[in-house]
């Protein structure tokens, strides 16, 4: 994503009274390696709309122990 279209992005959720909602997914890919995506739900009055932010490698996992 280039700057100019994040920075506009962001500029749209600062901007008042627009609501938003941020969505974290970590997933694996096909070749196995971890990834976190982060999307934004933005409310633009009658119209809403879904923008992707980032993917980044992630060097950690999260597992989920059971006891």
């Amino acid at each position: 994503m280039s700057d100019e279209i994040l920075n506009q992005l962001l500029a749209d959720l600062r901007i008042g009274p627009t609501k938003f909602s941020l969505l974290l997914d970590d997933t694996t890919d096909v070749a196995n390696l971890n990834q976190l995506r982060a999307f934004a739900r933005n409310d633009k009055g009658l119209k809403v709309e879904d923008e992707f932010l980032f993917c980044k490698q992630r060097t950690t996992t999260t597992n989920v122990k059971s006891f």
